[in-house]
């Protein structure tokens, strides 16, 4: 949102003259080289606070499965006393637990997960096994990346596919000034803000069923508004039905919402933590797939009918199914 402000300000004031090559100087394309530097600072500025005053600590469970005790016992420590907690937990008494599932020669606690070298095939592999370990987790792993991939399928092809759809229609969906275009942007970021904040109310409340309910309803309630934007004629319309959308569910980069948010933060949630990144990375990486052939079917497709419109919506409801069955609700509950 904030940079869609920067947009909405400088690109209308400082570019409205370039309009083709010839009459595109430095003097009148200043715009995107004030949102440069004003992003950059304030990227910059918000790394500088991130290292010095917003110090966070990896995870306990993390350091564990690393086998790096002193670590834990650490930060554990840290926590008990920001927060004005008893912790008796002392390095003498994590090794005085043992150590657990160790292979003859293995000294650490957690080296199990991995390889004789970390960066080899070998390792890898021993992430995927993990995946894989037992057959519900298998299944929760599997689920996880039908849904990555299914929405990176769905979204992006509806984005790339809707404007030929509605221009075939007839629709007027505003001028395509750059006050208007990044006015535009800058209200559909600024809806998508709260979509988390209900997701997270969502998820820690029985009524929605946790996680999965709030997957459930996101995803659905996205297929609604997808196909009600098929019905868009209007400037008024189209502005409306993107901030609905936005708030549902809005798979750019950095916005996260009802349904996307909830999968993005279920995902590490019930990964096993040793595994996690691999998982993780995996489901991402399908998700980028997805998008890259997105934008390949649309451009074979035949934008004169509505079926890609209804497929995409259809998507959303398989990934609602899904959701439903997937193996683990983590509210209320530790993480895998």
């Amino acid at each position: 949102m904030i940079v869609g402000l920067f947009a909405w300000a400088f690109l209308p004031n400082y570019s409205s003259e370039c309009t083709t090559i010839e009459n595109c100087t430095y003097a009148n394309n200043r715009g995107w080289r004030y949102i440069w530097y004003t992003s950059g600072a304030l990227v910059f500025l918000m790394s500088v606070a991130r290292v010095t005053v917003i110090r966070l600590k990896e995870t306990p469970k993390y350091l564990l499965g690393e086998g790096k005790d002193a670590e834990v016992v650490e930060t554990l420590q840290f926590i008990a006393h920001k927060y004005n907690r008893p912790c008796s937990l002392t390095l003498e008494k994590l090794d005085a637990c043992g150590v657990t599932g160790a292979a003859m020669g293995q000294e650490r606690r957690g080296s199990v997960s991995h390889a004789k070298k970390r960066f080899s095939f070998g390792e890898i592999w021993a992430h995927l096994r993990g995946l894989f370990v037992t057959r519900r987790i298998g299944l929760s792993t599997s689920l996880i990346w039908l849904s990555w991939l299914l929405i990176g399928l769905a979204y992006p092809l509806y984005n790339v596919f809707l404007p030929s759809y509605l221009a075939t229609r007839g629709a007027e969906t505003g001028d395509d000034s750059p006050s208007t275009t990044w006015r535009n942007y800058t209200l559909a970021n600024f809806s998508s803000i709260w979509g988390p904040v209900l997701a997270g109310w969502m998820c820690q409340s029985r009524w929605f069923w946790g996680r999965r309910g709030t997957m459930i309803v996101g995803a659905l309630i996205t297929m609604v508004f997808f196909f009600a934007y098929t019905g868009v004629r209007t400037a008024s319309q189209n502005v409306g039905f993107t901030c609905a959308i936005s708030f549902c569910l809005d798979a750019d980069v950095g916005k996260k919402n009802i349904y996307y948010g909830t999968l993005y933060a279920y995902t590490p949630e019930v990964l096993p933590s040793a595994h996690r990144g691999t998982g993780n990375g995996i489901a991402i990486g399908l998700n980028r797939i997805m998008g890259i052939l997105s934008a390949v079917i649309a451009t074979v497709a035949d934008t004169t009918t509505s079926v890609p419109i209804f497929i995409c919506a259809a998507l959303y409801l398989v990934m609602a199914m899904v959701a439903a069955i997937f193996p683990f609700e983590p509210m209320g509950s530790r993480s895998s």
